[in-house]
Order: C-alpha cells, then sequence, then structure tokens
C-alpha cells in the first residue's frame, strides 16, 4: 500500500499510477485529492499536538471546538473525495468555511497565548495551502462542466 500510495501521491496531474495503468483517468484525477488529504494528516496531528498542551481549565470549551473542527475537516474531506462530482461543489464550500473556522480559533489561541506564534504561522501557512488546494479542486470541477 505504501508504494502505491507514494506513486499517486507524488504523481503529478498527467503522470500514470504503476499499479493499474488502465485507470489512468482515476489516477489522474484523484492525485491531487489525495495529496490534500496527505498534508491535512500532518496539519491534523500538530492541532491535535498543540491542543494537548492547552490549559486544563479551557479543555471542555475551546479545546473541543478545535478537536472536533478538526475531525469534521478531516470527515468533510474524506467524504468530499469519495463522493459524485455533484455534491462535491457542497462538500468542497462547507471545506473552505471549515478552514476559515479554524484558522480563527487558532489566531484566538495564540493571542490568549495557548500557541505559540510561530506554530500559528506555520500552521496558518499549512491551511491556505490547503485552501488553495481546494480551490485547485474546485475550479477543476468547473472547467469539466461538473458543478
Amino acid at each position: 500500500i505504501d508504494s502505491v500510495e507514494s506513486t499517486i501521491i507524488s504523481t503529478e496531474s498527467e503522470t500514470v499510477s504503476t499499479e493499474n495503468p488502465t485507470e489512468t483517468g482515476w489516477y489522474t484525477e484523484m492525485s491531487r485529492e489525495l495529496k490534500v488529504l496527505v498534508i491535512w494528516e500532518k496539519v491534523l496531528h500538530q492541532i491535535l499536538d498543540a491542543t494537548q498542551r492547552f490549559p486544563k481549565s479551557i479543555r471542555h470549551s475551546f479545546v473541543h471546538r478545535i478537536d472536533g473542527l478538526v475531525l469534521d475537516i478531516t470527515q468533510t474531506m474524506v467524504s468530499a473525495q469519495y463522493s459524485p462530482m455533484d455534491k462535491q461543489v457542497v462538500l468542497l464550500e462547507q471545506l473552505n468555511i471549515q478552514l476559515a473556522q479554524l484558522k480563527l480559533l487558532l489566531r484566538v489561541s495564540a493571542d490568549r497565548k495557548y500557541v505559540s506564534l510561530g506554530l500559528l504561522r506555520d500552521l496558518i501557512h499549512e491551511l491556505d495551502g490547503i485552501g488553495m488546494q481546494i480551490y485547485a479542486w474546485q475550479e477543476n470541477n468547473r472547467a469539466l462542466g461538473r458543478d
């Protein structure tokens, strides 16, 4: 699985996976989405690790809100990946909203000194990159007339 995953993830939009060359369109189309999931998983772990260090006094409110949103984003991203193209439009818009909410909560966390400014900068940079990939996914669907 690792070799297949790395082949799919590392492919450019025109490169074909070596696992099943007869499904070139599927791998070509799915490569960006899978790459987004891999990047998101890295960010997810960084955020969950950071919230574990938040003060216990805010764990039942602020931490649960951030952690829940992180898991919701994961669920929405996977749902978009495997949904029919007509449903992807709504899910990708929802993803953009969820990412914006997460960035706001992370900025508030940094303002209240729960997260360092360096970590905030890194997370926002990663989230912006994910947002750009989601936008490209949306544009690809529009170009193919799928919205």
